[in-house]
């Protein structure tokens, strides 16, 4: 293997040569990962938030060396600006000229939908943290791609529970009138299409609404759904202006004062924007440093606030249990050839950060993380300038388990 200047090296090389049936490894190698996700463009604060959580996540699974069967992580980032057609570009460029052995990132669904096509084309495994439409681990399906953050069919069928059953929402057992608003794009439109399937059935929609992601004022929007007079609310919060200007603009309408808001609680951002008068909204939460008492995410916040200064946020979960998941399958593979490390990564368990009495799993037949799914009410806290997420009910892996629509290892290729 030639070897050729990086961008950026990781770690220290043990000596010797790792061998597999499928790889030889000569001294000095290394393992060069492409991130590519959203570092500019509207979803670019999620996109960082991404990243970091990557880049953390190989030096927690590696105990600081960064460094796998003595092989040094490279790691080479790309900017897919959150647009479609530069993230495919991008991507190409990752696999074709950086020659990446693995390819991980992207919080948009419309882009990863794309990137994952490439991954194949090329024959590299792509592991997924944030983008979350059921078609990557579905009908889309194809043997190298993972996801390590939970799908919205899985938050489909735990909120069957958590809404019917729970009745977290408050709001009886009678018919529910429900309205939803969400971002005009693949991932928006596929958002909304998966959460009115998982909803219960006495969940009937009064009015279905789609904004462009740049929309700054949704005074137009809300209207409408004032007139429908739902009991709830569904919005789905990906971009800056649905994470700040759509809940500020909720208040002002005193929507939350007539029905019940049901979202995605988003990060510190939305939070902020929402501030103390959002006690009381519901929700499901990816991540919230608070939520979760184990080692792993006591690691995540410490080595997180030293290497950036800041709190790890709501993608930050996703992608550093993305990067641990690799490790684990490089491991078991010995090797980063996209076969062998595909059938590495199949079945695999790891604690992750919102673990503790579950671990983490890789489902054979899809590709797709078994973990369990959060719900929250936002609650307001003495000295804080933002509702605090506080855990209502977490699910257990099995609770949130979706049905399989893979086509499944067995019939790829037919």
């Amino acid at each position: 293997m030639k070897l050729t200047v990086r961008t950026m090296v990781f770690g220290f090389m043990a000596l010797g040569m790792v061998v597999s049936a499928t790889t030889v490894w000569a001294a000095g190698d290394t393992i060069k990962i492409g991130i590519l996700t959203s570092k500019s463009g509207v979803l670019s604060e999620w996109g960082m938030q991404d990243l970091r959580g990557f880049i953390l996540g190989y030096e927690y699974a590696t105990g600081g060396t960064n460094a796998v069967l003595g092989k040094k992580i490279e790691i080479v980032q790309e900017d897919d600006a959150s647009a479609p057609q530069i993230g495919l570009q991008k991507a190409v460029k990752l696999l074709s000229e950086d020659k990446v052995d693995i390819l991980c990132g992207v919080v948009s669904s419309g882009i990863a939908l794309g990137v994952m096509e490439k991954a194949k084309e090329f024959k590299k495994v792509y592991m997924i943290g944030g983008a979350a439409v059921d078609q990557i681990t579905g009908s889309n399906f194809n043997v190298y791609t993972f996801r390590a953050g939970r799908s919205l069919g899985q938050a489909g069928v735990s909120a069957m529970i958590a809404y019917d059953q729970m009745d977290i929402l408050k709001l009886g057992k009678g018919e529910i009138k429900v309205a939803w608003l969400a971002p005009d794009y693949a991932g928006g439109r596929l958002g909304i299409a998966s959460a009115k399937a998982g909803a219960p059935a006495r969940w009937k929609t009064v009015e279905e609404l789609y904004a462009p992601m740049t929309t700054a004022d949704f005074t137009s929007y809300l209207q409408k759904i004032k007139a429908a007079a739902p009991q709830v609310l569904g919005i789905i919060t990906v971009g800056a202006n649905f994470q700040t200007k759509l809940p500020q603009q909720i208040q002002e309408l005193g929507l939350d004062k007539k029905m019940a808001i049901n979202v995605g609680i988003g990060d510190f951002s939305f939070m902020k924007a929402v501030g103390a008068a959002g006690a009381g909204w519901i929700g499901e939460c990816l991540y919230y440093y608070e939520l979760f008492d184990n080692p792993v995410n006591q690691w995540l916040i410490e080595n997180h606030k030293k290497k950036y200064g800041t709190l790890p946020d709501f993608w930050t979960g996703n992608s550093f249990a993305a990067s641990i998941a690799l490790v684990e399958g490089i491991k078991k593979a010995k090797s980063v050839e996209a076969d062998a490390l595909s059938r590495g990564l199949e079945g695999i368990e790891f604690w992750g950060p919102t673990s503790k009495t579950w671990k983490y799993r890789i489902r054979p037949a899809d590709h797709q993380v078994m973990i369990g799914i959060n719900y929250v009410k936002l609650t307001a806290v003495p000295g804080r300038d933002y509702a605090v997420p506080e855990m209502i009910w977490q699910s257990t892996p099995q609770q949130s388990e979706p049905p399989i629509t893979a086509p499944g290892r067995q019939n790829y290729g037919k």
